[in-house]
């Protein structure tokens, strides 16, 4: 549990924003989430690829554990949390083999009381 919170705190880039983004990595990509948040200046998960094929590599599910105690932690701080990708395609994506965290962490968002509404251009 130390391990993920150490974790957690290394890969969580903008603490301190009222807003997080939550989305699909497209590698080497602008379009990519955390490229998004990162301009906008929005709270945002990112290990790099390297970082969670390493974390994988120490225990099968340590980075999905990581992602999760990143998104309670924004939930907790009751943060305004921004969708980069559309929510309603999730679940065919994710079936299809794409963006399977981002399904788990609407699924965590729903079940959290959060809502779907427009937010500017997301």
């Amino acid at each position: 549990a130390k391990d993920v919170e150490v974790l957690t705190k290394l890969t969580t880039h903008n603490a301190n924003s009222k807003t997080a983004l939550l989305g699909y990595f497209e590698e080497s990509s602008v379009r990519s989430y955390e490229q998004i948040a990162h301009v906008n200046g929005f709270t945002y998960f990112d290990s790099g690829s390297e970082g969670w094929k390493a974390m994988s590599k120490v225990a099968p599910n340590l980075a999905e554990k990581v992602n999760k105690e990143f998104l309670m932690k924004q939930i907790q701080a009751g943060k305004d949390i921004v969708l980069s990708s559309n929510p309603y395609e999730a679940i065919q994506k994710a079936k299809a083999g794409k963006g399977k965290s981002y399904a788990k962490e609407l699924d965590i968002l729903a079940k959290y009381g959060y809502k779907i509404e427009s937010y500017g251009q997301f």
